[in-house]
């Protein structure tokens, strides 16, 4: 099985940039999903950034999408091959992470999704340390990527935070 793993903080203007990147790839299927309660539907190519939207996904297949989901894990089990998106959001605690996922048997679609990949990784940069404050134990975290925007935010101080727990991100130390 293949997969895919990529997370990086990027603004979700700049997510929405590199996600119209790949728009326009032939046959691809792009799905909003998220919510209380959860929704899944076609994405309407709305901007990715919105004030209190608490978890935005997006859901990309080179098949027809399955919408009848009630949960992320549905989503995923009911479209097996498909790429997800976790945009992370700018809230008054910080930017949170966005994270680009998938695992697949499918070569094919693995394929394109390393293409979408690929864009990430040429509009990012390498390098962070994740800091415990109440500890002030750091871990460097080589993989972890990240936008010029991004590093702009962080360097005006605002906190990089992670999916979950009270670590904060320092962009660009690990190197």
């Amino acid at each position: 099985m293949g997969s895919l793993s990529i997370q990086f903080h990027a603004l979700p203007e700049e997510v929405n940039d590199m996600v119209m990147a790949i728009r326009s790839m032939e046959g691809l299927n792009i799905t909003s999903m998220g919510g209380t309660p959860f929704r899944v539907d076609a994405w309407d190519g709305r901007s990715l950034a919105f004030e209190n939207a608490g978890e935005i996904s997006l859901g990309f297949t080179h098949y027809p999408v399955d919408l009848n989901c009630v949960s992320r894990y549905d989503f995923l089990i009911q479209n097996p091959n498909a790429l997800v998106l976790d945009v992370g959001q700018l809230t008054k605690d910080g930017l949170k992470r966005s994270w680009l996922s998938c695992k697949t048997d499918d070569e094919d679609s693995l394929s394109k999704w390393k293409e979408f990949a690929t864009i990430i990784k040429k509009k990012t940069k390498c390098g962070a340390v994740a800091i415990n404050p109440q500890s002030g134990e750091k871990s460097v975290m080589n993989s972890h990527r990240y936008t010029d925007g991004a590093l702009r935010l962080f360097q005006s101080g605002v906190d990089m935070l992670p999916v979950g727990g009270i670590v904060r991100i320092q962009l660009g130390n690990a190197k």
